[in-house]
């Protein structure tokens, strides 16, 4: 998704932002009301806004690899592997990186999705569509 609106034509962005706003409204984070700033000023406060979901989507993408009862669990599953014979212990070990990289790409799809359907998300979003002359979320 991420990788879509960054560098997505114009036609798949839009997509994925209205798919956003759908979601923002189930959640109840959109604001129909809110009319779009085109000036400088407003300009400035979208990149403020960007700003602010980058940083909540990181902080969930620190979470997605730092869970404290991950933690225990991994550190009592070494503890078991570390008794098991080197070559049952190394097969262990690499589905357990499979499975890994399965739930930290779910976590990853999972707080993107957060952010931008955030309140803060939907207001970048929102502003996103409208400069991309989808006017009815100017609320003008």
């Amino acid at each position: 998704m991420t990788d879509k609106i960054i560098s997505g034509t114009k036609e798949e962005r839009i997509a994925i932002y209205k798919d956003l706003i759908e979601k923002g409204k189930v959640k109840g984070t959109y604001d129909a009301g809110l009319v779009i700033d085109k000036s400088f000023l407003g300009e400035i406060k979208n990149l403020a806004n960007i700003s602010t979901v980058t940083v909540h989507a990181a902080i969930g993408f620190v979470k997605c690899h730092f869970s404290p009862d991950d933690v225990a669990v991994g550190y009592a599953q070494d503890s078991i592997i570390a008794k098991l014979p080197n070559m049952l212990s190394k097969t262990a070990q690499y589905f357990t990186k499979i499975m890994n990289v399965k739930n930290i790409g779910e976590c990853y799809i999972y707080v993107t999705e957060n952010a931008w359907t955030s309140e803060v998300g939907q207001q970048v979003v929102k502003h996103d569509l409208c400069l991309a002359g989808e006017t009815e979320f100017c609320g003008e």
